[in-house]
């Protein structure tokens, strides 16, 4: 059981609630294990409560927090606060993702008919439309190459590099 310290505007809690918390990535609900978790107070943030880091599943283990009596929510004129509040803060370092496909030889002609293609990438709920030409003749290394630094080059917070 943790001990809970109280500033001078809270009073001592009656009663405690669960709190579980789950960290996923904003792209393709991914769990990230290993983000750091701190649980403070609202009323005095800078005072950690609890330092937790979560599973390989993305989640924290189950915690028990300090919360005022249930009967303070049932009383409308009641002059204490009925719930608590914390402030949480997730820190987890970003990963690399590696997306392969089907192999092509890069000498050979590319498979693509010459002519005008596009494709969308989505980050963060922003899609992002890329629209590149093939060439006549253009192999599959020059083509990929483009659409490398197309990528690279359009600043929206992924970089492509091509892999031999």
């Amino acid at each position: 059981m943790y001990e809970y310290p109280f500033g001078k505007a809270q009073q001592a809690p009656a009663s405690e609630g669960k709190l579980r918390i789950s960290v996923i990535s904003s792209v393709g609900m991914i769990p990230i294990p290993n983000a750091a978790v701190t649980i403070s107070y609202t009323g005095d943030p800078q005072t950690p409560l609890l330092n937790l880091t979560t599973d390989e599943s993305g989640q924290t283990p189950p915690v028990m927090l300090a919360a005022p009596n249930v009967e303070y929510s049932l009383e409308p004129e009641q002059l204490v606060q009925p719930y608590s509040e914390y402030n949480i803060e997730v820190t987890a370092l970003a990963s690399n993702q590696v997306n392969l496909g089907t192999f092509l030889p890069s000498d050979s002609k590319s498979s693509l008919a010459p002519g005008a293609y596009s494709f969308d990438i989505t980050v963060n709920d922003l899609s992002y439309e890329f629209q590149y030409n093939v060439r006549e003749g253009e192999t599959n290394k020059e083509l990929q190459e483009r659409l490398a630094r197309l990528i690279a080059n359009a600043d929206i917070g992924i970089n492509a590099d091509l892999m031999s």
